[in-house]
């Protein structure tokens, strides 16, 4: 459960912060980069390297590198795996009793993260490339209902698991996300394909309907009673909005 609590932290604190700063609150400049700093104090036995740390205020990431969106809700490292997966399903049709075993090679940054190779938990199936390689064969997609504690003990999805064979090539850089699939058929046949970046990634955007479908989908799940196609369209739409209380004030669906 820690892995969601600290991108939520992140944000909260993120949040507080600018908050504080708004009304007032003051902090020492030096308590990040110069000796006995942060920086300095959890540099270890090496001293921090300074310049290599972005130029606050003159460099902006997002306008820089861009805007990465995941397109499922789960680890980034499974992506390329789930992409190369529905791909060979869609292209060959190929079906769950067609299958006979599947390997998927990634990178060792991939395996470090994805260490439940039979989940107990929806939380652990998030981190697990058996699991959701063997949703995606059977559902042809991967949504959130997907990592909920009674869809990981779905019989199906069980015996595909444990065909799916996951291994490391050590040639890929650390964190590649490049995967390849090979999917055995039942008649011998194998099928591969290999996924350079995953969908949502600056070099592999998503099209205008995946992220559509991906929004429908969280509001579908949550508890909101909003207006889909009102808010959708107001987010689409930021540079002509005046207020940000505009944006997010109440959107019934009616």
């Amino acid at each position: 459960m820690t892995k969601p609590l600290h991108a939520g932290h992140a944000a909260k604190s993120g949040v507080t912060a600018a908050l504080l700063a708004q009304d007032g609150f003051t902090a020492g400049e030096t308590a990040v980069g110069t000796e006995g700093g942060f920086l300095d104090l959890f540099s270890g036995s090496q001293p921090p390297v300074i310049d290599l740390l972005p130029d606050l205020g003159t460099e902006w990431g997002l306008l820089e590198h861009g805007i990465e969106m995941k397109k499922y809700p789960c680890c980034s490292f499974t992506h390329s795996g789930i992409a190369a997966t529905n791909e060979i399903r869609t292209q060959h049709d190929v079906t769950p009793e067609e299958v006979e075993s599947i390997e998927v090679i990634a990178s060792e940054g991939a395996a470090d993260c994805l260490q439940y190779p039979s989940p107990s938990t929806g939380v652990e199936a998030r981190f697990s490339m058996p699991y959701v390689i063997a949703r995606v064969v059977a559902d042809g997609q991967i949504g959130l209902t997907a990592f909920e504690d009674n869809s990981i003990d779905e019989e199906t999805i069980h015996g595909l698991q444990q065909n799916v064979h996951f291994h490391v090539d050590d040639e890929f850089p650390y964190n590649s996300h490049r995967t390849v699939v090979k999917v055995e058929t039942t008649d011998g046949d194998i099928l591969s394909f290999t996924q350079e970046t995953p969908p949502g990634s600056v070099d592999n955007p998503l099209t205008d309907e995946e992220l559509r479908w991906k929004f429908d989908e969280c509001i579908d799940y949550s508890p909101l009673n909003v207006g889909k196609d009102k808010l959708f369209n107001r987010l689409s739409n930021l540079s002509e909005q005046t207020s940000i209380q505009r944006i997010l004030g109440p959107i019934h669906n009616t």
